[in-house]
């Protein structure tokens, strides 16, 4: 009988303990960090050109706490004024789809198509610039993918 009991608690608590490990963890520890954008190309795989704004900006770091920071140029800017803007977000990894929001301004929602220890592709596929949950789901022909470098 004491048998019996010590084996069903055994299961139990294996059980228990892979559940946990896996199914509650939203995120990936490779995420964790600082990502600078390297590269940006269009659905059919052209490259997008990075100015020099782009380069010296663009950027997201990954806490463990499922907060972020965005650091971003001005779409298209260049030059000295880069018009640079700070973002404090929260973000989630589910099933390889991140999404990154500031609640009441925007969200935005990559499939992961790698992350390693040193290099971040995601692929635009949900946009709503208001974060009023007026967004939409990005065409394919129009989902771009961005590349980032991991810097520490």
């Amino acid at each position: 009988m004491k048998k019996g009991i010590l084996i069903i608690i055994g299961v139990f608590t294996i059980f228990t303990l892979s559940c946990s490990s896996g199914d509650n963890n939203n995120t990936n520890s490779n995420l964790i960090g600082k990502w600078d954008l390297i590269g940006r190309n269009e659905a059919n795989g052209t490259s997008i050109p990075l100015t020099n704004c782009d380069e010296l900006y663009n950027s997201e770091e990954f806490f463990d706490n499922n907060t972020s920071i965005g650091i971003w140029a001005e779409p298209g800017a260049t030059g000295n004024n880069c018009g640079v803007q700070t973002f404090q977000e929260t973000y989630t990894l589910i099933n390889n789809v991140l999404s990154l929001k500031k609640v009441g301004f925007y969200e935005f929602r990559y499939n992961v198509i790698e992350l390693t220890s040193n290099k971040l592709t995601l692929k635009l596929i949900y946009r709503d610039e208001d974060g009023l949950g007026t967004g939409y789901n990005i065409p394919t022909n129009e989902q771009t993918t961005d590349t980032f470098e991991k810097v520490n």
